[in-house]
């Protein structure tokens, strides 16, 4: 795959054109919600907002800082974001923090809204969907042949593994 090497090196080139002067060469965009948070921690930033945002990866806005889950790489590396939106960069990946970032790409999202938990079910052909606050389990999941999104709970609640 030489050819898709040398594509691969081409686009890197171009992309490392297209940052701002303000980044190092040194500095590479957080891939993980996990690094964004030690970014947060180390510029003093309070707690890190993780969701579905329109914005990928890490970013913050005025005083807070953001994660957005999901997206591409590419989207995740964009420099310049919109509005009042800035990207937050952190310093050179460890090899620790490459085999996480590839594990988040390949893991499943964790659908946190009532539209994310409708779209989940509808590409997995569930035909029978519940949506309401008295279910013990929070966000998505399902039941037999049906699915629920339980209204409330928090990030942490709504990702936890279910029996």
């Amino acid at each position: 795959m030489r050819v898709g090497g040398n594509i691969l090196g081409l686009a890197l080139a171009l992309f490392l054109q297209s940052l701002p002067r303000s980044v190092s060469s040194e500095d590479v965009a957080c891939q993980t919600s996990q690094q964004c948070d030690d970014m947060r921690e180390e510029l003093g930033y309070g707690k890190l907002f993780v969701g579905f945002y329109p914005a990928k990866g890490c970013f913050r806005k005025g005083e807070r800082m953001y994660f957005g889950i999901g997206g591409t790489l590419a989207q995740k590396v964009k420099p310049n974001l919109p509005g009042v939106l800035e990207r937050v960069w952190c310093t050179e990946m460890d090899a620790g923090g490459a085999e996480q970032a590839a594990q988040e790409q390949q893991a499943p999202t964790t659908c946190l809204t009532e539209r994310q938990c409708d779209d989940r079910r509808q590409e997995l052909g569930i035909s029978v969907y519940r949506v309401g606050t008295n279910y013990p389990s929070k966000g998505c999941f399902k039941k037999g042949p049906v699915a629920y999104f339980g209204i409330g709970g928090s990030v942490s609640e709504m990702s936890t593994e279910l029996p």
